[in-house]
């Protein structure tokens, strides 16, 4: 049996095809987007020869570690290609789950690579930075827009909320509510910059960990070869040892 799910921030939406080469919709099935709810859904509607079709939302792999135990296999699809290959002018999550079970069923389904636990860690971790660094980002326009507001030039300094912007930034003269308003963008300024250490700490373990990335220190450098007969005269010589 093919099945074809959709899910959004509420509801999981399946439709289920009885054949392999007819994927019929003869059922369509929806339960709440909660981890108990869902497992409950797995237990009563699956089977372990179903093969589960989830479109790649931000919640795919969630669902698929959830379903994976009471199924024979979880694909996950590539929702842009997907739209593009079956393109329907009336949307709903059934019908987008009786398209997912179609072209699963047909083999054309596009299907993504599935990440291993470590590798979707990861993957959290370095959004968590990206959306650290955006929020930071945000809260120096802020304080550049204050500036601006009241004529005062750019700050002379590299850095605006550094140890040198941050000084330039008490002599300059502003009212009282602008004032307190620029203490609270680097008060929270300093909280994002608290968060992006501990994550960027954890990124680099991550990295240090991982066999496949190649760090400075396996790489060969250049050095005297002690057992060369040029090296013994001429101390410039040198090869990679």
């Amino acid at each position: 049996m093919r099945i074809g799910s959709t899910s959004n921030p509420r509801f999981n939406t399946a439709s289920v095809g009885r054949t392999t080469s007819q994927p019929a919709t003869s059922k369509d099935i929806r339960s709440y987007n909660a981890g108990d709810k869902l497992e409950e859904f797995a237990r009563k509607e699956l089977t372990h020869d179903d093969h589960v079709v989830i479109e790649a939302t931000g919640n795919a792999a969630a669902v698929a570690e959830v379903l994976s135990p009471y199924v024979d296999r979880i694909v996950i699809a590539n929702p842009k290609q997907v739209h593009m290959i079956a393109h329907a002018k009336v949307k709903t999550d059934t019908i987008d789950a009786t398209v997912l079970a179609k072209l699963y069923a047909s083999g054309f389904l596009p299907e993504v690579w599935v990440p291993d636990p470590g590798t979707l860690a990861l993957r959290r971790q370095v959004t968590r930075r990206t959306q650290l660094v955006r929020q930071r980002s945000r809260l120096k326009n802020l304080i550049q827009s204050i500036l601006h507001a009241h004529l005062i030039p750019p700050c002379p300094h590299g850095n605006l909320v550094g140890i040198s912007g941050r000084k330039w930034l008490t002599r300059q003269i502003l009212p009282a509510d602008e004032r307190a308003a620029i203490e609270r963008h680097l008060g929270l300024i300093n909280q994002i910059n608290e968060a992006l250490t501990v994550v960027e700490a954890d990124i680099a373990v991550h990295a240090l960990q991982d066999p496949t990335i190649h760090r400075p220190d396996d790489v060969a450098r250049p050095r005297r070869h002690r057992g060369c007969e040029r090296c013994r005269g001429n101390r410039r010589h040198t090869a990679l040892q």
